[in-house]
């Protein structure tokens, strides 16, 4: 790997970074390695490869979506390999791309925050059991619009043992508060504390992300004002050292609010 150029997938297993279940480590060649054929390996030659970028390649081969270096190199850093994966078997690389610029357009939001909401939107789909083959489900003309309904269909009740592993969690998470400028962040401590902030700023961390967040899969924070230690102000999701979404009242983007931005920075 190192010999054909691919030196930082090797550092990245090294250092014990996140691989994305992109190489298969026991395989005694380079192709079998990075399960890609000739002609493959040396149009990655042309980026500066890591072991997402591969990943993400190999996902668009599953789904037989030949991407341009444009386009792969305009992903890279937007995607994570599963959510890619998980949209792609209900819709084209091509449409979704369209898609996601168009609502970017309509709302002023970042390809990021799209794809959130939209990976969002098609799991409240998929639970409402929704026909994922109709185009005004699956590409409404008004994402947010749609996104909303989806949340107001979907009934989050709490249960003691969501409820419990939540409590577990934030106990957990304590280490995490921080104060600075009039703010602070803390885990959320109950599944009644995210129904709360759901319904308060009209997104839909309850219905999506109880669950997850209860089982250890991402981490639920909530940033609030010192002076208003008891209203919802800001939500983030964290994993890892990556925060991967911080939102307002209606899914308002942080960096809009220099307070909140300074903060979060």
């Amino acid at each position: 790997l190192i010999k054909i150029g691919f030196k930082s997938i090797v550092e990245q297993k090294l250092c014990n970074h996140v691989t994305f279940g992109a190489i298969n480590w026991r395989a005694k060649t380079v192709q079998k390695a990075l399960r890609l054929n000739k002609n493959e390996i040396k149009l990655l030659k042309n980026f500066d490869v890591d072991c997402k970028l591969i990943r993400l390649y190999q996902i668009a081969k599953k789904y037989g979506t030949h991407l341009s270096l444009e386009e792969l190199e305009f992903i890279r850093y937007k995607v994570y390999p599963d959510e890619l994966d998980f949209l792609l078997k209900y819709v084209s690389f091509k449409k979704l791309l369209n898609y996601f610029q168009k609502q970017s357009k309509l709302y002023d939001l970042s390809f990021e925050m799209v794809l959130h909401d939209y990976k969002d939107y098609i799991s409240d789909c998929i639970e409402l059991e929704m026909n994922m083959k109709e185009k005004s489900v699956l590409l409404p003309k008004d994402l947010r619009r749609a996104h909303q309904a989806t949340i107001k269909m979907i009934k989050v009740q709490g249960s003691a043992i969501l409820n419990r592993k939540i409590s577990e969690r934030a106990k957990k998470l304590e280490g995490y508060y921080f104060e600075y400028g009039g703010l602070f962040i803390r885990p959320a401590a109950s599944q009644t504390e995210l129904i709360q902030e759901s319904n308060a700023l009209h997104h839909c961390v309850a219905n999506n992300y109880s669950e997850p967040y209860a089982n250890g899969k991402t981490n639920i924070l909530f940033i609030r004002k010192t002076d208003a230690p008891n209203k919802s102000f800001y939500t983030v999701e964290l994993k890892g050292d990556k925060i991967v979404q911080c939102r307002g009242k209606n899914n308002s983007d942080y960096t809009k609010n220099e307070t909140v931005k300074a903060f979060v920075e």
